[in-house]
């Protein structure tokens, strides 16, 4: 009896599977081709904020109909799937469902765990999935939970295909059919998969565009520097918050205007702001280029200004970047009132060191200057940077600091000098390259006053140096010196031992 009644509830359970496809082969069949015809419009006819997912899920649940159908989505900076429409399971029954879960899934993110996984999701192929829930969750929900859901869903087989073009993936379906129904069909839905596929790659390249567009807006409106857009007239096309704040005029006041309606250009810039526009005509980029801006308020702002021609919607026009550079100008003119102040102060103390000099060697009074007029014309003469010939000349000024070491009756004596006497003058470079080394003057007056007695031919002192081994500036210094003594009276001229 218990065998005869086992044998029934089984009949009845296969009568119940079999009845259940048979009516579902009883529906009106599906006529594909309008199908498709009618599906690809409503994409088309779609509302930019309609959800594209749920209509994908609402057209596989009126193809394929009892069943679960999850539309998911790729995001391809954390790697992983999310979960964008739930067809087939409503109201109360979706409650305990994720009451059973205990997550949101529309929350949760599915993390494409390996390489395995990641060429499944890109075959683009309806296949059925051997595993349950818990391999479909990429194993984030616990296998206990899954076996209560498959129980509580009565979940029969599970297929899978994923909406991709080549090997760039897009996101997912998944339909999960109830136990003892099969899915009829298959190619169909793989045609219409293939359909949705194309039609979510369309809709992401726009919300990519939107959003490329809303990034660029954001940055162009924000950007630290002025930006602003103008026809090749001049006049305002836009302009974002930092040239309000650059020009004091806001934006619906600059647009339709130009430069000079605003009368924001000096009379003086007119002229090169024509110039420029001109270039832009050309299709060629300027700057940067320094205007003097009149402000709404009549305050003057010193900017430079780049300019660069752009094609928007097909038609040209000048994106134009305006920085302003007032404190920058401002700190400019501190800094060169402050090295002219410093100039002032090196150059009295030059000559201070050089009267000193004259003092301790009355007879040499003035060499030093006409030396530095000499070396000054030969720098000038041999093309020397601004730099250098005032590094030279500063030289020049103070070449003979080291005498200070030497006995007045030894510079001024008029009869032949001994030896020691000779030695002692001699070493006047070295105390001057003593005296001088500590200093900074950002140019090589020590190691020049130390070889201004150096010769080409070796002949000189402290180190009879050769050639090259001299500095050009020591050379040109000791040409400069020797032409300024022999032309200049010195109380030792006629003895055996002269030097300048």
């Amino acid at each position: 009896m218990k065998n005869l009644k086992k044998e029934r509830e089984k009949k009845t359970i296969n009568n119940n599977t079999e009845r259940k496809q048979v009516e579902r082969r009883k529906r009106q069949p599906v006529n594909e081709m309008n199908f498709l015809y009618k599906t690809t419009l409503d994409f088309i006819q779609l509302d930019p904020k309609g959800d594209i997912y749920r209509l994908i899920g609402d057209k596989l649940k009126e193809i394929i109909g009892d069943s679960i159908i999850l539309v998911n989505s790729y995001d391809k900076v954390s790697d992983s799937i999310h979960v964008r429409a739930l067809e087939g399971v409503v109201g109360e029954k979706i409650r305990k469902a994720l009451k059973i879960i205990g997550k949101d899934i529309f929350a949760m993110s599915f993390p494409i765990i390996n390489e395995e996984v990641r060429n499944t999701l890109i075959r683009g192929e309806l296949f059925k999935i051997p595993g349950g829930l818990y391999e479909l969750s990429f194993e984030q929900i616990p296998k206990g939970i899954c076996n209560i859901l498959e129980k509580f869903l009565n979940v029969g087989e599970i297929y899978f295909s994923s909406f991709t073009r080549g090997k760039e993936l897009f996101g997912n379906i998944i339909i999960i059919m109830p136990k003892g129904i099969e899915l009829q069909n298959r190619e169909f839905i793989n045609t219409f998969i293939k359909q949705a596929a194309i039609a979510l790659q369309k809709k992401q390249a726009e919300e990519e565009l939107k959003d490329s567009e809303e990034r660029l807006k954001i940055l162009f409106n924000y950007a630290p520097d002025a930006y602003y857009i103008n026809d090749l007239k001049g006049n305002f096309i836009d302009s974002n918050k930092a040239a309000e704040r650059l020009m004091g005029y806001k934006k619906e006041e600059l647009i339709g205007k130009s430069f000079l309606k605003l009368n924001l250009l000096t009379p003086a810039d007119i002229p090169k702001a024509a110039k420029l526009l001109v270039k832009n005509l050309r299709g060629q980029a300027t700057g940067p280029d320094e205007f003097v801006l009149n402000r709404k308020d009549n305050s003057k702002v010193t900017v430079e200004i780049s300019t660069y021609p752009v094609k928007i919607k097909g038609k040209t026009l000048v994106l134009g970047i305006a920085r302003d550079i007032t404190e920058r100008k401002q700190a400019e003119e501190k800094l060169r009132e402050s090295h002219q102040k410093l100039k002032k102060t090196m150059d009295a103390t030059i000559e201070t060191m050089s009267k000193i000099i004259e003092i301790k060697d009355p007879y040499t009074a003035g060499h030093q200057q006409r030396v530095s007029q000499l070396t000054t014309a030969i720098a000038k003469e041999l093309n020397f940077s601004p730099d250098r010939i005032e590094g030279i000349r500063i030289v020049s000024l103070i070449h003979d600091i080291g005498k200070i070491s030497v006995p007045t009756e030894i510079l001024s004596k008029t009869t032949t000098l001994s030896d020691i006497e000779f030695s002692l003058i001699k070493g006047h470079s070295q105390a001057g390259f003593d005296i001088l080394k500590a200093i900074d003057f950002s140019y090589p007056v020590a190691n020049i006053v130390f070889q201004h007695h150096e010769r080409l031919d070796g002949s000189g002192y402290p180190n009879n140096l050769k050639g090259d081994e001299i500095l050009l500036e020591a050379r040109i210094l000791g040409v400069a010196d020797v032409v300024e003594a022999m032309s200049s009276h010195r109380p030792y001229f006629g003895s055996s031992r002269c030097l300048p």
